[in-house]
């Protein structure tokens, strides 16, 4: 399994331990997003330290760079890429 566990559904009585669980992980899981822009499933997926850019790569042979602080409602990359003209993104470091 990559990345934490995905949180469970608990009653209220759990409530206190739950949060502390998930703030290990120090992952907001309170908002999602659907990051637009790959034609292909996303095959690499590499986040910042600070948790405020991702950078994806995809089947569709780009990387695209998304900045959550700078990225206004359509949600779309700040810069894409095709490293290697042709060939799938399998991996980012």
């Amino acid at each position: 399994m990559i990345g934490p566990p995905a949180p469970g559904r608990s009653n209220r009585d759990d409530w206190d331990s739950d949060a502390e669980e998930e703030n290990k992980y120090r992952i907001p899981v309170s908002n999602e997003i659907v990051l637009k822009g790959h034609t292909k499933v996303v095959s690499a997926l590499a986040i910042d330290h600070t948790g405020s850019r991702v950078i994806s790569g995809s089947y569709d042979h780009s990387v695209r760079m998304y900045d959550f602080q700078g990225m206004n409602a359509k949600l779309q990359s700040f810069r894409q890429l095709e490293p290697s003209e042709g060939h799938q993104v399998r991996t980012i470091s």
